[in-house]
């Protein structure tokens, strides 16, 4: 029996473990198989493939999301650019909060709810059903901001991440904070 065919399967094994637990990446793995001369390309070949494929298939997830993003990115840029340049018509006759019939005095929110100011009471300033959304989205950003000088905690962070810190990386490039 060749000594290929003896060792692929159990090196193989080996690598599939290694990925299984994330002890080294990819091309951790090939500098160091690399270095031996027993090791040939078509013993690895199989679990290149493997990952390979795996690769492409995340690849494309990705593309995928980004694809989405820009659609979702698009429309809004759209919305925005309807709402300094075209007048909004309001067409609700119903108050959002006691599901009357709207009489004046009414308060009318570019989300297009409206409420009978009544109903509002102090709550005039912000729509009841789209603040609370817009508290946390602004509560996000101003964290964000605040953490965007904070290269001591980004710095933990990957340390933290191990061999990988990619994903922390990226996570922090999509949020702006550079």
């Amino acid at each position: 029996m060749d000594v290929d065919a003896k060792t692929s399967p159990k090196l193989i094994q080996i690598l599939d473990e290694l990925e299984k637990r994330k002890l080294l990446s990819l091309v951790e793995i090939i500098q160091l198989l690399s270095k031996n001369p027993q090791v040939t390309l078509g013993m690895i070949r199989p679990y290149l493939m493997k990952s390979m494929q795996q690769d492409l298939g995340q690849i494309s997830k990705s593309r995928a999301l980004i694809d989405k993003y820009l659609e979702e990115t698009d429309a809004i840029h759209t919305t925005i650019q309807e709402l300094e340049t075209k007048p909004i018509t309001f067409q609700s006759s119903i108050c959002e909060l006691c599901r009357q019939h709207l009489e004046l005095p009414s308060i009318y929110f570019l989300c297009k709810h409206s409420y009978h100011s009544k109903c509002l009471g102090d709550m005039a300033h912000e729509c009841p059903r789209c603040g609370p959304e817009h508290r946390i989205i602004q509560e996000m950003i101003k964290t964000q901001k605040a953490n965007a000088s904070k290269h001591e905690l980004f710095q933990s962070k990957i340390a933290d991440a191990g061999s990988d810190p990619f994903p922390t990386m990226i996570e922090y490039f999509s949020k702006n904070l550079f």
